[in-house]
């Protein structure tokens, strides 16, 4: 169930970019899902040979974007594609990295986007932005510090709530047929 959702959102996601940059006048090329690298398949890879390539890789909603392995994936299928950036999200939250030699994933500066209360059509023309940004400017535009935060916490209680919950609950019942055997 879960990965049909991550699908799902993929799709749209890939579907909203290409349609974005199919009707906008963009610097990116047309966007392709699943490309093959060396280590496996970046979900989505988005070609510019003007402002530098980017690579997505979407997420279930129950997996943190920020995660470490989720953030290697990204910058291993990046260095593989020989692409500039990577971004990580689930449908819920986007984040967008300016990544530059660092040893410590937990170093790599980013941008975090809010899927929860915007749409992908006001997301998309936003990150691209963003990403031209980083490419004109070799650093990320300014960011509220508090928006970072919040987004960086909130991404991770809904990403671990559902398996805790699910947890809980598979206590609770075993809890309530123990109770029930000394009834």
């Amino acid at each position: 169930m879960a990965e049909a959702k991550e699908a799902k959102f993929h799709g749209i996601f890939y579907t909203r970019l290409h349609d974005h940059i199919e009707e906008s006048d963009t610097i990116f090329e047309e966007p392709v899902s699943e490309k093959t690298t060396t280590n496996g398949f970046a979900d989505i890879y988005l070609p510019s040979h003007l402002n530098g390539s980017v690579v997505i890789e979407v997420k279930r909603d129950d997996i943190y974007p920020r995660d470490h392995e989720v953030i290697k994936q990204a910058r291993d299928y990046t260095s593989d594609l020989g692409a500039e950036f990577f971004a990580t999200c689930n449908s819920n939250d986007l984040f967008l990295y300016h990544y530059q030699g660092e040893y410590s994933i937990e170093e790599i500066d980013f941008y975090y986007f809010n899927l929860r209360e915007n749409t992908l059509e006001e997301v998309i023309p936003q990150f691209l932005s963003v990403v031209e940004h980083v490419y004109e400017n070799e650093e990320l535009p300014d960011q509220n510090e508090r928006e970072r935060i919040v987004g960086m916490l909130r991404s991770f209680h809904s990403s671990v709530w559902p398996t805790y919950k699910a947890l809980a609950g598979g206590k609770t019942r075993e809890q309530r047929a123990v109770h029930s055997g000394f009834r």
